[in-house]
C-alpha cells in the first residue's frame, strides 16, 4: 500500500515534470498497477477452476469486487483505470467463454452466468463513465478556481499575490532581478468620462501590451491602473533606458475603443536588486518611490536614486512613525486655559490633540503633523484618543471643552455621528464642547458646512468662528452661521494692541460681533494693558495662558 502511494506520487510529479526520469517513474507505476491487477485476476480465475460451489462463488465475487474497486478508486485517470481494468474484463470474458464450452453447464445456467456478468458489465461501465466524468468537471473546477486565485480577472495578467511570490522567488535566485511599477496618467478622468466599460477596455489593451514585453519573467496588475513588471536586468544592463523608453512610448500609444481612440499617460519606476535592494519589500518600495518622482515631474519614468528621492524617503519615515504612534495610543492631550475676562476666572479649555514626543522622528511643529494626520486618514483617531483622556477629567465639571475641527471632519458624512457616539461612550454631552471651525473653509464650502454645522448645533454642540482676522475676513459669515462666538486671530489682536491707530479696528470688530449677539474671544499675550484694553473693548474671554499636559493624575482645577 505505502510502495502504491509512493509511486501516486511519482505519476502526480508527472503531470507537472516530463523528464526522462518522471517517464521512468510513469512505467513502473504502470507495470505496478497491471501486475496487481493480473494477480487478483488470476486468483478469481484459479478459485472459479475449482469447480467446487463456494471456491466458484468466491472467485467470481473477487473477479467483481476488484472491478468495483478500480472503478471506484481509479477513475481519476483513464489510464489508470484501462491499465488495472483489463486484467480483470479479460478474465471474466475468458471464464464466460470458457463456461459455455464446458459440458458440466447446462444450456440454463450458462445463459444465467452470460446475462448476469453482461448486466453487471454494463452497469459498471455505466458507473465508471459518470464517476470519470464527475473527476474531470471536479478537475476542470479546480483548475478554474486555482486561475481565478491567481490571475486577475479582467486583464490575465498575474495578480498581486502571485506578483509578490514570483518577485520573492526571483530575488532569492537571480542577483540581477528587475522590477518596474507601472502607474497609468489620466486614467481616472477617463473612466469618469466615458464609464467603466471603456476604462475596463484600456486596462486590457494595457496588459496586451504588458504581455509582449520580451523577457518578462511575471506582468502583474497590483490594482486599479497599476501594473508590476519582474524581468532579467543583466540582460538589459547596457540599453535598460532605452527599454524603459520604448516600454513607455508603448503604453501611451493611442488604444482603439468603441468610441474611438483614446490615449493615457504612464508614470514608470524603476529598481533593481543591483541598487542595493536586498529583499523583495525593498525593490518594491524604492520602485514605487521611483513610480511617485516620474508622476510629479508629469510622467515618463524613473530609476530610484537614493540621493534623489531622500526627502520622499523621508517623508515616508515620517508618516510610518507617525502612523505606528496613533497605532500604539502615544497621544497627549494638550490644554490651552481660556478665562473670563469679567472674573478673571478659567471658565473653559481649548484642547488639542498631540502625538507624544518622538526622538526618532525629526521635530514638526503641530500644523505640519495635522496636516500628515490629515493626508494619512488619522486625525478622527487621535482627537478620539485625546478625549478618552480627557474625559474622566471633566465628567462633573463646568468647564467647556473647545475642539478644533479640520477640514475633512467638517465636510466628512460621518464625523459627527462618530463624534457623539465616543461623547455617549464616556457619558459625556455635546453641550459641554464647543466646535471651532475656521473662515477660510467655511469660505470654501458654505453650503455644505451650513448645514452640517446647524445639524452640530441641533445636537447640542456649540458653534465658534475660529481665527477671525487672520487672513481677509468675510462678516457674512456671522449670519450665515450658527454660530455662538467668534474667536480673533492672535494676528489681529497683535498687531492692534501693539499700534495705537489700529486699535480702532480692534475696538470696531469687537463691536460687530457683539452688535450680532456673539460673545467674543480673543488670543493673545495676556499683559495688564492688554487686559484694560480688551474690557474696555466689551470682549467677553481671552486665551493667553501657557498650555499643559493632562496626565492621569492631573485634574483640570489644578490648571486653574
Amino acid at each position: 500500500m505505502i510502495f502504491n502511494e509512493f509511486l501516486e506520487l511519482k505519476l502526480a510529479n508527472y503531470l507537472r515534470n516530463s523528464s526522462r526520469l518522471a517517464r521512468t517513474w510513469v512505467l513502473l507505476y504502470a507495470a505496478h498497477l497491471g501486475l496487481g491487477s493480473s494477480i487478483w485476476a488470476g486468483l478469481g480465475i484459479a478459485l472459479w477452476n475449482t469447480n467446487e460451489g463456494a471456491l466458484l462463488v468466491s472467485g467470481a465475487l473477487i473477479l467483481l469486487g476488484s472491478i468495483v474497486h478500480i472503478t471506484m478508486i481509479y477513475s481519476v485517470s483513464k489510464l489508470q483505470v484501462s491499465i488495472a481494468l483489463a486484467p480483470q474484463v479479460i478474465s471474466i470474458l475468458a471464464l464466460l467463454t470458457s463456461s459455455w464450452f464446458d459440458d458440466q453447464f447446462v444450456f440454463q445456467d450458462k445463459a444465467i452466468v452470460s446475462v448476469f456478468v453482461c448486466i453487471s458489465l454494463i452497469y459498471l461501465v455505466a458507473l465508471l463513465k459518470h464517476s470519470i466524468e464527475t473527476q474531470e468537471r471536479l478537475s476542470n473546477l479546480a483548475r478554474s478556481n486555482q486561475k481565478y486565485a491567481s490571475e486577475d480577472a479582467l486583464t490575465g495578467l498575474s495578480n498581486r499575490r502571485v506578483f509578490i511570490e514570483r518577485l520573492n522567488e526571483q530575488v532569492t535566485q537571480d542577483a540581477s532581478t528587475g522590477l518596474l511599477f507601472i502607474d497609468l496618467d489620466h486614467f481616472k478622468p477617463l473612466n469618469d468620462e466615458y464609464g467603466h466599460a471603456i476604462g475596463d477596455e484600456v486596462l486590457t489593451a494595457v496588459s496586451n501590451r504588458l504581455k509582449t514585453i520580451p523577457e518578462t519573467i511575471c506582468a502583474a496588475r497590483l490594482g486599479g491602473d497599476e501594473f508590476g513588471l519582474i524581468y532579467n536586468d543583466s540582460k538589459y544592463a547596457a540599453s535598460n533606458e532605452l527599454r524603459l523608453t520604448k516600454l513607455h512610448s508603448a503604453l501611451t500609444r493611442p488604444i482603439k475603443t468603441t468610441i474611438g481612440d483614446v490615449q493615457i499617460g504612464a508614470s514608470i519606476g524603476y529598481a533593481g536588486k543591483s541598487n542595493n535592494h536586498c529583499d523583495a519589500a525593498q525593490i518594491m518600495h524604492a520602485a514605487d518611490i521611483a513610480m511617485l518622482r516620474a508622476k510629479s515631474m508629469g510622467g515618463g519614468f524613473a530609476k530610484f536614486d537614493f540621493v534623489q528621492d531622500q526627502a520622499l524617503l523621508n517623508k515616508q519615515a515620517i508618516e510610518a512613525s507617525i502612523r505606528k504612534d496613533v497605532t500604539e495610543g502615544r497621544v497627549d492631550a494638550i490644554l490651552f486655559p481660556i478665562e473670563s475676562l469679567q472674573t478673571g476666572k478659567t471658565v473653559s479649555f481649548e484642547l488639542s490633540p498631540q502625538l507624544t514626543s518622538n526622538s526618532s522622528r525629526p521635530r514638526l511643529t503641530v500644523k505640519d503633523t495635522t496636516a500628515v494626520l490629515e493626508r494619512l486618514g488619522l486625525v478622527n483617531r487621535v482627537l478620539f484618543s485625546a478625549l478618552s483622556i480627557l474625559a474622566p477629567k471633566i465628567a462633573n465639571s463646568s468647564f467647556k471643552i473647545a475642539i478644533n475641527v479640520s477640514p475633512s471632519q467638517l465636510l466628512s458624512s460621518s464625523f459627527f455621528k462618530e463624534l457623539s457616539g465616543v461623547l455617549n461612550e464616556h457619558d459625556l454631552k455635546p453641550s459641554q464642547f464647543e466646535l471651532e471651525v475656521t473662515e477660510q473653509v467655511c469660505e470654501r464650502h458654505e453650503g455644505d458646512c451650513v448645514r452640517v454645522l446647524r445639524q452640530a448645533q441641533a445636537s447640542g454642540f456649540s458653534i465658534v468662528l475660529d481665527d477671525f482676522g487672520a487672513r481677509s475676513s468675510s462678516i457674512w459669515l456671522f449670519d450665515r452661521l450658527p454660530l455662538s462666538k467668534v474667536k480673533l486671530s492672535r494676528e489681529l489682536v497683535d498687531i492692534c494692541i501693539r499700534n495705537q491707530r489700529k486699535k480702532q479696528l480692534l475696538l470696531s470688530t469687537i463691536s460687530l460681533v457683539k452688535s450680532m449677539g456673539l460673545a467674543c474671544i480673543a488670543e493673545c499675550a495676556l499683559n495688564e494693558d492688554t487686559r484694560r484694553l480688551l474690557i474696555a473693548c466689551r470682549c467677553d474671554e481671552i486665551q493667553s495662558g501657557n498650555p499643559y499636559k493632562l496626565g492621569s493624575k492631573t485634574e483640570l482645577s489644578h490648571a486653574v
